[in-house]
């Protein structure tokens, strides 16, 4: 049984509003992504400010968990050749003019390409060492490394 991220009530996993404040629940039956749809639901209720980001929730322990090991598991593509154009689905995304919501319904390549951006975005931000030249200095010295 999941939790409401509006009002904290019980959800059953196939609830698609919660029985107690009427709110929509996030679509947990269809992702491929990497986190659990408990954490999607925390993150969820904390985009649409009714919860806030609380580093003593066991929901944000599971997120740092996941996005931790998601964030390490980039490394393992170093050295493999991947081509990110054969894995990804972005080839096809129309020009971006304005904003697009994450968490809208929008079509598998936006939503990849919107990820990757706020993939890179978190972290030259997270860090004041880190510059986005930095980083991409860095995978280049890699690559020719291997």
């Amino acid at each position: 049984m999941a939790e409401c991220p509006y009002c904290s009530g019980p959800v059953d996993d196939s609830d698609r509003f919660c029985p107690r404040c009427g709110e929509r629940q996030t679509d947990r039956g269809d992702r491929e992504g990497v986190f659990d749809p408990a954490v999607v639901q925390y993150l969820d209720g904390v985009r649409n400010g009714a919860r806030t980001f609380e580093t003593d929730s066991p929901h944000h322990d599971r997120f740092e968990t996941q996005l931790r090991a998601a964030v390490e598991d980039f490394a393992t593509l170093a050295g493999t050749g991947v081509d990110l154009r054969e894995v990804l689905d972005v080839e096809t995304l129309p020009e971006l003019t304005e904003p697009v919501d994450p968490g809208a319904d929008t079509d598998a390549a936006t939503r990849q390409v919107v990820g990757l951006a706020v993939l890179f975005g978190l972290a030259t931000a997270g860090f004041d060492s880190v510059e986005g030249d930095e980083l991409l200095a860095y995978d280049l010295l890699l690559r020719e490394s291997l």
